[in-house]
């Protein structure tokens, strides 16, 4: 289950916001009454048709104004008995109070929703045929239910706040579908129905850093870099901060970087997370931490890439199933069992706590997935940015996946394994890092 977050002054402030408004339409319906019932007639012709669209637009304002009062209600009963609950619960229910608050126009009824579901026609997966010959009154119980849907799918979500996202309401209604039908069938096997590959949305949640496929230098994948001819590149274009990032480029250099480097992951991840313009941007910051890593085509440790977000400005630090010492900090998932493997409700509350999560798990290169198999499966990095729960119960988690330079979902079952099995006694280790203005 879901782990709700709340902020009971922020549930009352939008209460009460939605009884203000509330008050204005009731006011703009008397309004409208009265600027109806002065119409002149014309011979019978104007004051019918005043009097018609006044009728439609009462009808209007008063299934508004229902929705207002029931939103009203509800929000002002949640602050009292959240007002009760544990006080560590409380900032990730604040950012669903804002997301139900930002879904409310002061005329044109509730925003932020598709619009086949705020106009009131079809849902796009409904066929039209059937969806034509429904009573009206079974469309309008349909959609109302979709609507109630929507606001638990809101919920349901634990999204990033390490920066800010980039999807939209194209975003949310593909994962909405998601939230109501699971991850498509093709990304499942027919016979268990378990997920045996990434599903592939086709809106990132955060955009993505510029970053060249490794594939145009024929090296087989896209985050696989020469990066000789990265910085050539950007000498060469003809954007002047892309010459800008060139100098820097080369003037962090002690020794030419490598022009076949396959172990960019974790630099990756974290510029993925810190959202830089451009990757090469988290190479040279990376240079202060271990430049010969970026000369010889070495490996990144999981301490390193800590390093990488504290030299970008974040608060940074190791976490996973290793004992810590006064030189080595790491935290653990569960403070009182080192060894306890990462779950789904320590992931949904670091992100609340505003953290990206950048866990260190295994790949299978050939076959360009993450794979659980510790025999066949290389270590690498991968940045978490959310979670949802779907109406069914299942557990998803979105990540950063440099390997292709794309987000990916996949259900928590599976990950946790690609996770777990990291290979010999890494699995379950991380670094959690966020920007330092958010952290208290």
């Amino acid at each position: 289950m879901t782990t709700i977050r709340v902020d009971p002054e922020q549930l009352r402030l939008a209460s009460e916001q939605y009884a203000a408004l509330a008050q204005r339409l009731q006011k703009l319906q008397w309004d409208l009454e009265q600027a109806a019932g002065g119409a002149p007639s014309y011979d019978g012709q104007f004051g019918p048709q005043v009097e018609s669209l006044q009728t439609e637009a009462a009808g209007s304002i008063q299934r508004i104004l229902a929705r207002l009062v029931e939103a009203n209600e509800y929000l002002a009963q949640k602050a009292e008995g959240f007002a009760k609950a544990d006080a560590a619960a409380q900032e990730g229910f604040y950012q669903l109070a804002l997301a139900i608050r930002a879904t409310v126009d002061q005329l044109a009824g509730l925003t932020n929703l598709p619009n086949w579901l705020r106009l009131g026609r079809r849902p796009p997966w409904v066929d039209p045929r059937e969806w034509r010959h429904m009573p009206v009154d079974d469309q309008q119980a349909m959609l109302e239910g979709y609507r109630r849907q929507w606001a638990q799918f809101l919920v349901a979500r634990t999204q990033g706040s390490f920066r800010p996202s980039q999807g939209g309401l194209p975003y949310l209604e593909e994962m909405f579908g998601i939230y109501l039908f699971g991850v498509p069938a093709d990304s499942l096997n027919a016979e268990t129905g378990q997920q045996v590959r990434p599903f592939l949305p086709s809106v990132s949640l955060f955009l993505l850093p510029k970053m060249p496929d490794g594939r145009g230098y024929g090296l087989g994948r896209h985050q696989y870099q020469d990066l000789r001819e990265y910085v050539e590149n950007l000498r060469n274009s003809a954007d002047p901060r892309d010459w800008e990032l060139a100098d820097a480029a080369e003037l962090v250099q002690t020794q030419p970087w490598s022009t076949q480097h396959f172990n960019l992951c974790g630099l990756d991840a974290a510029g993925y997370a810190v959202g830089v313009r451009d990757m090469m941007e988290v190479y040279v910051s990376f240079a202060a931490v271990n430049e010969d890593m970026l000369i010889t085509n070495d490996t990144a440790w999981t301490y390193e890439i800590r390093d990488l977000y504290r030299e970008s400005g974040w608060d940074a630090e190791q976490i996973g199933r290793f004992a810590g010492s006064e030189q080595v900090v790491w935290l653990h998932w569960d403070e009182e069992n080192r060894l306890a493997f990462p779950t789904f409700e320590n992931v949904e509350t670091k992100l609340a706590e505003g953290y990206a999560i950048t866990p260190l798990v295994g790949v299978d290169a050939a076959n360009r997935t993450l794979s659980a198999d510790p025999d066949a499966a290389v270590g690498h990095f991968v940045t978490i940015s959310e979670t949802m729960v779907t109406r069914d119960g299942t557990q998803l988690v979105r990540v950063y996946n440099s390997l292709e330079h794309r987000e990916e979902i996949y259900t928590w079952d599976w990950f946790d394994q690609i996770w777990r099995n990291a290979g010999g006694n890494s699995g379950g280790q991380a670094v959690i890092a966020r920007p330092l203005d958010t952290a208290p």
